[in-house]
């Protein structure tokens, strides 16, 4: 597993002030193959030429336009267009620790192919850790990470972006009554 594709899927709207570090974390990864499908949800600041100048330079990102029609429709589009095995849902005003996608992957293949991860999310908003200025909602992964099989525990999940899952997975608990998956 540890060469299966993850999408990252970060809706985008009006966020320019944060979009180039929420950018800089993905694409500097420990784990290096994944794709990064970026959805503009009709941006009227810098979002959208800040998403296509990124994916000048790398080939991983994806840039879709749209309509403005929120983060739920933006993920969906995003997961319609997703070909990796695994994803990873981020806000645009979010980062990534530089490990949490390699952290994932090991932790999935630690617990006999589980089909999500749920890892921490610390609020760091306009706030100063350890010397390092940070916007929006940084998302590191620790070792005490819970994991799930099958579809038992869907509707618990209240923050995709604290969520790495199997495609399959989401997939289904879009179609399941009652699931909130789809409309967060």
């Amino acid at each position: 597993m540890q060469h299966s594709l993850v999408s990252i899927i970060i809706p985008v709207y009006n966020t320019e002030s944060y979009l180039k570090e929420c950018l800089d974390s993905v694409c500097n990864q420990e784990y290096k193959h994944i794709e990064c499908i970026c959805i503009d949800d009709g941006s009227t600041d810098s979002s959208l030429s800040i998403l296509q100048q990124y994916a000048s330079f790398d080939s991983r990102i994806k840039v879709l336009s749209q309509e403005n029609k929120g983060p739920s429709a933006s993920r969906n589009v995003g997961l319609d267009n997703a070909v990796g095995s695994f994803i990873v849902f981020l806000d645009s005003d979010d980062t990534l620790r530089l490990d949490t996608v390699r952290l994932c992957i090991e932790s999935i293949e630690k617990y006999d192919d589980a089909d999500a991860v749920m890892f921490n999310g610390v609020l760091m908003r306009n706030e100063c850790i350890e010397g390092e200025f940070i916007h929006g909602f940084s998302l590191p992964t620790y070792s005490t990470v819970m994991t799930v099989k099958n579809n038992e525990c869907i509707a618990a999940f209240q923050n995709v972006a604290l969520l790495f899952a199997n495609k399959t997975f989401i997939e289904n608990a879009r179609v399941m009554p009652g699931a909130s998956i789809c409309d967060i």
